[in-house]
């Protein structure tokens, strides 16, 4: 790595032609693609004379009619090869299929305790025959055909918890945010590995991946766990009050850890006492930051998030202030730290369009389309 940074920097000291600044930061890329990481902690390199924007590419309107209003958005899974965007409600307790047109195909569930009902919708995917959804309340992970019939319900093993996060199907197998129920004690929460990877039928096969060390230098007893798999079967996770992202090899080996403090990141330097007031809370809320989101396409997209006095009135995510952090798969940060319009980022395909809501006004819900792009700094 360091060999093929200093030849990009001979390069651009005797070349000052935009097009082979351009050629250059992609030498930089195929560098990094094949320089191999073992256990490589915290070793970021960054690309130089380049920075990312984001532009507005589109807009999606999500039609809504009496009988299929939206009252919340929480998950919103984009998927290209089906033509469809999943959404998780959980005013109403149901999911919401639409088409990549914003126009509703059909609704999933309803509130309630019952075969196919829902109670806490936490997580969703779907694959070519079959929709998943993860209900942490009653916990369970269902099953339904596309067409909305209920295949099947697993009830989750008393060990673990589900926890808001992720699902994702792989190879027949089942991985999940969770919560391992021995480790409740919020002075072992350090301990969690976060991840559990089911058969079918719901049997834990086993446990991988980490909690950041902030978890045992101060008491956090749960947290919203993300996670992504690339195309070549690697796993991305991060924590929620922390930058870092720790990277899993196929067989779940941790071979990067990555990331880099943005410059509006708010580290968490308190312990939770237990018994805190709402109040209490929100002012331990509103000094640090959180991740609720980060995706894998053609880049690493990673999203923190901070809390403002408009926010814990609303409750509205478009009232707290979001900011983007973009990464190559290999580790490699381009300098960004963007401050992202309205909510967010809901989802990003996996062409690199990112979904951010611009509007949660019942009959009015605009969700924009956003592209990166690379910019030179000349």
């Amino acid at each position: 790595m360091n060999g093929c940074l200093e030849i990009v920097g001979v390069l651009q000291l005797i070349m000052n032609n935009t097009f082979i600044k351009l050629f250059c930061v992609f030498i930089i890329l195929f560098c990094c693609c094949k320089k191999t990481n073992e256990n490589n902690q915290n070793k970021v390199e960054i690309i130089k004379g380049f920075y990312v924007a984001i532009e507005k590419v589109g807009e999606i309107y999500l039609e809504e009619k009496e009988g299929n209003l939206i009252g919340l958005i929480h998950r919103f899974e984009v998927n290209l090869k089906y033509k469809n965007i999943l959404i998780t409600d959980p005013i109403f307790s149901e999911i919401k299929v639409y088409n990549n047109d914003g126009k509703p195909l059909r609704i999933i569930g309803k509130k309630g305790s019952g075969p196919g009902e829902f109670k806490g919708i936490v997580g969703i995917t779907q694959d070519s025959l079959y929709i998943y959804a993860v209900d942490a309340e009653l916990r369970r992970i269902y099953k339904f055909n596309r067409e909305g019939d209920l295949i099947s319900s697993i009830n989750s093993p008393s060990s673990i918890y589900l926890s808001p996060g992720e699902i994702m199907i792989r190879e027949n197998k089942m991985y999940i945010s969770t919560f391992e129920a021995k480790y409740k004690p919020v002075d072992e929460t350090y301990k969690v590995k976060p991840i559990a990877v089911m058969d079918t039928s719901g049997n834990i096969l086993y446990h991988f991946g980490n909690y950041d060390d902030i978890y045992k230098k101060f008491r956090i007893n749960w947290s919203t766990t993300c996670f992504d798999i690339d195309d070549r079967g690697n796993t991305y996770l991060t924590n929620y009050v922390s930058w870092k992202i720790f990277k899993y090899d196929q067989d779940e080996r941790l071979t990067l850890t990555l990331g880099v403090k943005g410059n509006n990141f708010l580290e968490m330097k308190e312990s939770l006492k237990g018994g805190e007031t709402r109040a209490e809370l929100n002012k331990i809320f509103i000094r640090r930051s959180s991740v609720m989101k980060m995706e894998v396409a053609d880049y690493v997209y990673f999203q923190y998030t901070n809390t403002t006095e408009k926010a814990l009135q609303t409750r509205s995510r478009l009232d707290y202030h979001h900011y983007l952090m973009v990464y190559t798969k290999d580790g490699v940060y381009i300098q960004s730290d963007i401050k992202l319009p309205g909510g967010g980022m809901l989802d990003v395909d996996n062409e690199g369009i990112i979904y951010i809501e611009l509007s949660d006004e019942p009959g009015n819900r605009i969700i924009g389309k956003y592209k990166i792009k690379i910019v030179d700094e000349d």
